[in-house]
């Protein structure tokens, strides 16, 4: 089972994106801002260098990543954030669909999503 500690969070769910598309290893996240953020366009807006992001990163290093790993990432697509807005960002470990993210100890690296 991956779930968080208290048994809310399956990395295995699936979720609907801004357009309302599902998605399979997703998770729907609130953020509350006042911000103006960089949305890139033209020739640069597939550029993974280019935008603003909601990334997902180790709270420490253990054997599998650094604290600069970058785990999952969503891009945010509005420019003009204010008050509280849904994104949805990927489970999956490192862009790997046999592979989520999970919150727990592990004896052994853990492949695919038994």
């Amino acid at each position: 089972n991956c779930l968080d500690n208290n048994g809310t969070v399956s990395g295995k769910n699936s979720c609907f994106d801004e357009a309302g598309n599902k998605a399979q290893n997703c998770l729907n996240v609130g953020i509350a801002t006042n911000a103006v953020n960089v949305v890139c366009g033209g020739e640069y807006s597939n550029d993974s260098n280019c935008g603003t992001f909601l990334e997902i990163h180790l709270a420490a290093s253990n054997n599998y990543a650094s604290t600069e790993s970058l785990i999952a990432e969503t891009r945010i697509s509005r420019k003009n954030m204010t008050g509280f807005v849904t994104v949805s960002i990927p489970t999956t470990w490192e862009n790997d669909p046999s592979k989520v993210t999970c919150n727990r100890r592990h004896v052994k690296k853990s492949v695919g999503l038994k």
